[in-house]
């Protein structure tokens, strides 16, 4: 009597199937060493940066800005690819205004202008149009005409004709996250019909020059690394517009960080002058306008807060370089310090993660990153075979990809080895003929596994689902029932209708 004990051989293969189980499942992408990635981001591009070429402007005058790359250790650095920075202008009455700037490959400092129609202070943002650099911003002042020459006698301008309105950001010994801007602009009002020196006249009225306190980028967080400098800015504001008529030496105080020049100096015939703060620490560092020399009145707010955050050069990605069609891996996206440490966050910030192809399927596709988190963390399911691009971003630094490359090898493998093994048990249990059992279990073993792949796995985001081993055991019964199998995908696809003969 023939014996109908199970053979060892199909039982050897499924071991053997399961130690391969691993070779298309998840593992650690290989990274370059995060000290060397840290440094040859900190040497690229990673800031815009705006700033006046001249330091007085009058109504009707063009603007000449420049504007510049620069990397962490704030040199001009060449832009590797062709970049657009997005110019935009705030002018006093609120009106925006924007322009396109273009650097090719190579160009490290492009030029800009525009015309100022009104008087008092402009805002200027400078950002790429990818938003993958930090952005920058300057403030300029732009005073009345000058005066033009008369035939006969001179011009009179009386005491009160000439008036200061607003001032700059109201955020006094406050964020500059909170600021909020106000016109700043020269009003003439109607004349006194009484005598100057009566009651009536307004005493508030500035007639003489003052100064205008001011930290350009407001609400801009500045990286703690020794290198990322707020610039601070005094204005000297005369009621014709005029520069300073000599130098004017501007002393300041500040809690934390490093200030350079002090005192910040205003050059004869100028407006402005300016001053640097950095720090290598985060905090929030209050800087003060305490006196000047000669002294003047100073119009509006003298302190301000600047954020000094956590120096993050970049984002670094890990996750499986090779996925199976059925299973699924994690993506980590992880902020990174100067020395290719991981950095927590000071505020809230968003990561997005994209898939170029429809070989893949990401949750979620958008992490929050709340302030005391340093990474972000999504779940990839493969959805077709082929090589798949993740592209993952952040506003304000370089996106980085990562590439999954999805393969059905080890599928097949797994439905031919249980088609086998479930061919075996049905010639167990049915008798018949062993070969024409094996046949069969390695065509329904195939076809219920097809079914599973492509009809059930992209329904259900369950990690259960998304196993090499419940493929294993779906070809398993596949290969038992054998016919059973191949009818059931039939009506499942709608080839066959009708209830099927016991």
């Amino acid at each position: 009597m023939r014996s109908r004990n199970m053979s060892p051989v199909p039982f050897t293969a499924m071991i053997g199937l399961l130690s391969v189980l691993g070779s298309g499942g998840p593992g650690a992408s290989p990274q370059a060493p995060m000290a060397q990635q840290a440094q040859l981001a900190a040497q690229g591009p990673m800031k815009v940066d705006v700033k006046s070429l001249v330091k007085v402007h009058r109504v009707g005058d063009p603007v000449g800005l420049e504007i510049t790359l620069r990397d962490a250790y704030d040199q001009a650095v060449p832009a590797p690819a062709r970049t657009t920075i997005v110019v935009e202008t705030t002018s006093p009455s609120g009106k925006k205004s924007s322009a396109m700037v273009y650097f090719q490959p190579g160009e490290s400092i492009q030029r800009f202008q525009f015309s100022a129609t009104e008087e008092g202070l402009i805002r200027i943002t400078a950002r790429q149009a990818d938003n993958q650099l930090r952005e920058g911003g300057y403030v300029v002042l732009v005073g009345k005409p000058a005066a033009k020459p008369k035939s006969g006698k001179a011009k009179v301008v009386k005491p009160h004709a000439a008036r200061w309105v607003g001032s700059g950001w109201l955020a006094a010994a406050g964020p500059l996250r909170d600021a909020r801007p106000v016109a700043l602009r020269w009003a003439f009002p109607p004349p006194d019909p009484q005598e100057p020196g009566t009651g009536s006249q307004d005493q508030s009225a500035p007639t003489s020059p003052r100064l205008l306190f001011q930290v350009s980028g407001g609400g801009h967080e500045f990286l703690a690394d020794g290198h990322d400098a707020a610039r601070i800015l005094v204005f000297y504001m005369s009621p014709d517009g005029s520069g300073a008529p000599t130098e004017i030496r501007v002393w300041l105080t500040w809690s934390n960080g490093e200030l350079d020049p002090q005192p910040l100096r205003i050059q004869p015939g100028e407006t402005l002058g300016e001053a640097t703060l950095r720090s290598e620490w985060p905090m929030e560092a209050r800087i003060a306008l305490v006196s000047s020399s000669p002294a003047y009145p100073v119009e509006g707010t003298r302190e301000y807060t600047v954020r000094f955050g956590p120096a993050i050069y970049g984002i670094s990605v890990r996750g499986p370089q090779r996925l199976s069609l059925v299973d699924n891996g994690m993506v980590v996206a992880e902020f990174y310090d100067p020395r290719g440490y991981p950095i927590q966050t000071a505020t809230k910030r968003t990561m997005t993660f994209t898939p170029i192809s429809s070989t893949v399927r990401l949750l979620p596709m958008r992490v929050d990153i709340e302030p005391g988190g340093s990474l972000a963390t999504v779940l990839v399911f493969p959805a077709g075979l082929g090589r798949a691009e993740l592209n993952v971003s952040t506003p304000g630094y370089k996106s980085v990809a990562h590439v999954v490359e999805v393969t059905g090898l080890t599928v097949i493998l797994l439905c031919l080895g249980g088609g086998i093994i479930g061919g075996v048990c049905a010639f167990n249990a049915l008798q018949g003929s062993l070969p024409w059992r094996i046949f069969l279990g390695v065509v329904g073993g195939a076809v219920l596994a097809w079914l599973y792949v492509y009809l059930a796995l992209p329904k259900t985001e369950s990690r259960i689902a998304h196993n090499l081993v419940s493929v294993l055991f779906v070809s398993i019964l596949g290969g038992y029932l054998g016919l059973q199998a191949l009818d059931f995908a039939a009506r499942q696809v709608g080839l066959v209708r009708g209830e099927p003969k016991p």
